[in-house]
């Protein structure tokens, strides 16, 4: 993938270990600092977001859809478990057999 900028949230500092010949270094970055990452981890640190705006907006089109998609999930087995409970109360009732009532305690 390619390489994306990414800038330091305000309030935050980001640091990260780059690997050189000579040993590892570590790079500390304040608010504003520009950061050069891929996109898999620039976008699981919380201390970043895109510098782009273009990728800003990619990026929340891509969670919009997730979300869309996981609620589609949830509705789904939810739709599934309605069903099932609303078979086996209609197979009770068709058998002859009555559909126990529940107390409320009163």
């Amino acid at each position: 993938m390619a390489v994306k900028q990414f800038v330091v949230r305000s309030g935050f500092i980001f640091m990260i270990t780059v690997d050189s010949p000579t040993g590892s270094v570590d790079k500390v970055y304040t608010e504003g600092d520009i950061v050069q990452l891929e996109p898999e981890v620039g976008e699981a640190a919380h201390q970043l977001e895109y510098a782009k705006e273009s990728d800003r907006a990619d990026l929340l089109k891509r969670e919009q859809a997730a979300a869309t998609a996981s609620a589609a999930v949830t509705r789904g087995i939810d739709i599934n478990a309605l069903a099932q409970a609303l078979a086996a109360v209609l197979q009770t009732a068709s058998a002859g057999t009555a559909i126990p009532q529940t107390s409320t305690g009163a």
